[in-house]
């Protein structure tokens, strides 16, 4: 205050005189002109003038951190404010404090460039090894520099560095530097994915490792960049996560004999500043300044006894984290977000909002965090168990189907499962619930309990397996067909689990286990189909975005079919079908058979068999009622049957238009094998002919007419 009335006191000539002693010093201060007023600008000013020109670290430190801390000062200015604290620190020898404000810049200024560019340069001249770490989603056009974190609209960085990955046209992720093979990153930092890790080096030198982690449209790209030192590359704390208990959060992490002690530093909420919290040698740390309700960061950084850092790790909880939960929302179009982790709506910050529904209520739009669309893409409840993959440059939209499940990442980190409801059919604005399956300790779900199953005639044994120190209580089991939906707790001893199963059905058995620490765990779900081996027929019928389940007989959500009605054109003259289990059609093959005109009906009741190791299945196939044998479809079910089905009829007009006309379906299932009539080999499928013409994966009788 004294400074500001002195300057404003000073007449024409005395400030002409302080502006000529301000210039003379210019080539020690780093640049000044986004101070905001003329107080800031003078603290700005003397705080560079103290610690470059008079070598008093102290007295500039104090005036770094007031102009730091004032309310109207611009991010640019903190920036570099924070730069400025860490050459105060430097030079006072606190080289830890340095470099804590150096990372301070990288992780949350990163788009200030040279400030930027000034952190990570003055860390790579410390000895001992240091890291940066993050994941980063971009849009077509921008480019990620490894060497910041930051994300830029040009591959050349304001500062003057260049960026080393670009999304650059849609569809393509370009790495702009040669890459080697960066395998050894798999080991030291907890799975994402099974995408490779690729090495490179930065344009200032610098070692980075990428893993690619989801693909174009929306790429996904994580990284890890030495900054400073060598050597080999330390760590992140293994299995990493928070347990709440009653006032309290408890940090857990394995124990690395290549530390000596952890830094423990925290924050309150996704995106607060981290601030020193301690040092522990083992853990447990254990927070007692928490609130419920409230969302706290943890980042842990092993120390090595030569002083070099291991790659850090973030995790952040509540005082109610146990592992994976489930909530459940209400949401409405353009309200507030939902907070994951607190189970709550907030006005500030939260991981989900619903932005839109479209059609007739039966499809929304979700915005995450950073009020991005939350990708989806539609089947995406067929990650197959078979092993048939979509492609996603394809198969991506802007919504996201009821019933269809979706991922969405938490704010500062981890991961949910969601799916939604429409309780107000037919309208676009009603109310819709969301189930949240939340981990908040990683970016991907753990695996649960290995199950098995042994029949013993009229029982199944169910095995289990969990991780040491783990427990399973008790074994969910429910009959599919004939159970009504009623599910029996089977309580697990010595490992295993009985129950009935006299019946026959297909049985379901879900288990979940609590580790060590009082986690709990993700479901694992496996199935028993005792259904007999032979051949059954049925019909049904669905309309556009509609799922069938073939062994339940009945409509179901899209994540639970057999067989789903998933685009269709001209109306529903031309229908695609798809499936988790894989799906084709024989239009090909009697396409070059010359058997065009033969009705679809017909060749249905003349499929006898097929040969499963002769058949590549697709995710979708197309019919077209122009041609007839399009009509036919061969597909694999969800539970390891086989069904043939031929569309026998389209509806013409239905009410609610072409998204509610119905095709009825025919269909002959066989839970076991790929054969529909008795005393028919499914191996006779290398050899078969229909009017004098041999098939290489296909048995069927003689067509009776056309």
């Amino acid at each position: 205050m004294l400074a500001a009335m002195e300057f404003r006191n000073m007449n024409f000539f005395a400030r002409l005189s302080l502006a000529h002693a301000i210039l003379a010093a210019a080539p020690f201060i780093n640049i000044i002109q986004d101070a905001k007023n003329t107080n800031d600008q003078i603290s700005y000013e003397r705080a560079w003038s103290l610690l470059e020109v008079d070598r008093k670290p102290a007295e500039a430190m104090k005036q770094f951190e007031a102009v730091f801390a004032a309310a109207d000062t611009t991010k640019t200015t903190r920036a570099k404010c924070l730069v400025g604290i860490a050459r105060c620190a430097e030079m006072s020898g606190n080289k830890s404090l340095a470099a804590e404000k150096y990372r301070e810049v990288l992780e949350k200024y990163s788009d200030v460039s040279t400030a930027a560019q000034e952190a990570a340069a003055r860390l790579s001249t410390t000895s001992t090894a240091r890291w940066i770490s993050g994941i980063q989603q971009l849009s077509s056009g921008q480019f990620l520099d490894l060497d910041t974190g930051g994300i830029y609209a040009e591959k050349e960085t304001p500062a003057g560095s260049k960026a080393e990955i670009g999304f650059i046209a849609s569809g393509r992720i370009d790495l702009l530097v040669e890459t080697d093979d960066g395998r050894a990153m798999a080991a030291c930092v907890p799975w994402l994915s099974d995408a490779p890790w690729r090495r490179l080096t930065t344009d200032l030198g610098r070692a980075s490792w990428i893993q690619i982690v989801d693909d174009p449209p929306r790429p996904v790209v994580r990284f890890v960049t030495r900054i400073a030192g060598g050597g080999e590359i330390l760590p992140q704390p293994a299995n990493l996560c928070c347990v709440g208990r009653k006032g309290t959060i408890e940090v857990w992490f394995d124990n690395n004999p290549q530390y000596k002690s952890y830094r423990v530093e925290r924050r309150e909420g996704a995106h607060g500043s981290f601030a020193p919290a301690g040092s522990i040698n083992n853990p447990p740390f254990i927070d007692i300044n928490v609130h419920d309700g409230k969302r706290y960061g943890y980042r842990l950084t092993g120390l090595a006894s030569v002083g070099d850092e291991g790659i850090a790790g973030v995790v952040q909880g509540t005082t109610r984290s146990a592992g994976v939960t489930v909530r459940t929302f209400e949401l409405k179009r353009d309200k507030h977000m939902i907070d994951l982790l607190a189970g709550e709506h907030v006005i500030e910050g939260g991981d989900l909002t619903l932005d839109q529904l479209f059609g007739s209520g039966d499809k929304a739009a979700f915005l995450d965090s950073k009020r991005m669309l939350v990708p989806a893409a539609p089947f995406d409840h067929f990650r197959s168990p078979y092993g048939i993959k979509r492609d996603p440059a394809v198969h991506i939209y802007p919504y996201i189907e009821a019933s269809d499940a979706f991922l969405v990442r938490i704010d500062g980190g981890g991961i949910a499962r969601c799916t939604w409801e429409n309780h107000f059919a037919e309208q676009r604005d009603g109310e819709v619930s969301l189930r949240a399956v939340i981990y908040p300790d990683a970016d991907a779900f753990p695996p649960g309990p290995k199950l098995t199953i042994r029949r013993d005639g009229n029982r199944n044994i169910i095995s289990v397996e969990a991780p040491a120190g783990a427990t399973v209580d008790t074994v969910a089991a429910r009959a599919l067909i004939g159970g009504e939906e009623l599910t029996t707790m089977l309580p697990v001893k010595d490992g295993a689990a009985s129950g009935a199963a006299s019946k026959e059905d297909i049985y379901e058995y879900r288990a979940s286990y609590v580790d060590v620490h009082g986690r709990r765990s993700p479901e694992t779900v496996i199935i028993d189909n005792r259904l007999a081996a032979k051949a059954r027929e049925g019909e049904f019928e669905f309309h556009y975005q509609q799922g069938y389940s073939i062994e339940r007989h009945s409509i179901v959500p899209n994540g639970e079919a057999d067989v789903v009605f998933s685009s269709c054109a001209g109306g529903i003259t031309c229908v695609t079908l798809a499936s988790a289990g894989g799906i084709i059609n024989y239009n090909e093959p009697f396409r070059k058979k010359d058997l065009m005109g033969v009705r679809a009906t017909t060749l249905f009741d003349a499929l006898r068999s097929a040969n499963p190791a002769l058949i590549k299945f697709t995710e979708e196939a197309n019919a077209d009622s122009r041609e007839g044998p399009s009509d036919v479809f061969l597909l694999r079910t969800r539970n390891g049957g086989f069904a043939k089905l031929v569309i026998a009829e389209r509806e013409n007009d239905a009410p609610g238009g072409w998204t509610k006309l119905n095709v009825k379906v025919k269909y002959c299932y066989n839970p076991a094998a790929p054969i529909f009539t008795e005393g028919v080999s499914g191996a006779d499928g290398a050899t078969l002919e229909i009017a004098g013409t041999k098939f290489a994966n296909i048995v069927l009788d003689k067509p009776k007419g056309r």
